[in-house]
């Protein structure tokens, strides 16, 4: 499976047999994927001015919840007079552009479509209060599964590093790909961040 380190995380703290066997997504404060985002025309422009407001969450307390309340907290917000809301990434603008949130955290490329079409602007890249480069997401098995199956591993571990690498690589040729497979505009797609690789390594996990 592929899952945000939060959740493997907690799994493994709670007893769980789940071990990383290849990296995944890596967030980059040079390419932001994925922000906090307020209405286009919101007045608000500091941390300090989110205290009290909705916020809107694709989780409660996952890594988008932690980011966002540590971020507001180490630029002079507080994070205790925040009111999360949980919504999936594909409602979030239009909430934001109806009034119903006061800010979000989304990711492209519907914060691109979001964007073009003037219904939101970057308000932070909240993921910086983490790192400013880290891994998101990773896949993983169970330790009893990569156990028997090392070999095998290794090989899915190598196939996903060198087909990430070359979407990175080759933006422009993956652009009909991921459109075809998204079913999302090519002319969107052209214009999003594209999520760079994860290798495997601490230095990326620890954050």
């Amino acid at each position: 499976g592929k899952s945000s380190l939060v959740a493997v995380i907690t799994a493994h703290a709670k007893g769980l047999p789940f071990v990383f066997v290849a990296g995944g997504s890596l967030y980059n404060t040079k390419f932001p994927y994925s922000v906090l985002a307020a209405k286009a025309d919101s007045p608000l422009k500091t941390a300090a001015d989110l205290n009290g407001k909705t916020l809107a969450v694709p989780a409660l307390n996952d890594l988008t919840t932690y980011a966002t309340k540590a971020w507001v907290d180490s630029h002079g917000g507080d994070s205790s007079t925040l009111k999360l809301l949980e919504l999936p990434f594909a409602q979030i603008a239009d909430a934001l552009a109806a009034g119903r949130v006061d800010a979000g955290f989304i990711a492209d490329p519907i914060l691109q479509q979001a964007l073009d079409a003037k219904k939101v602007r970057i308000f932070a890249h909240a993921f910086d209060a983490v790192s400013l480069q880290f891994m998101v997401t990773g896949w993983f098995v169970t330790a009893d599964y990569a156990a028997k199956n090392q070999a095998n591993l290794e090989k899915f571990a190598r196939a996903m590093r060198e087909s990430a690498s070359y979407v990175v690589a080759h933006s422009a040729d993956a652009v009909n790909v991921l459109a075809k497979f998204s079913k999302v505009d090519p002319e969107v797609i052209a214009k999003t961040h594209r999520i760079g690789y994860a290798p495997l390594e601490p230095t990326h996990i620890q954050p």
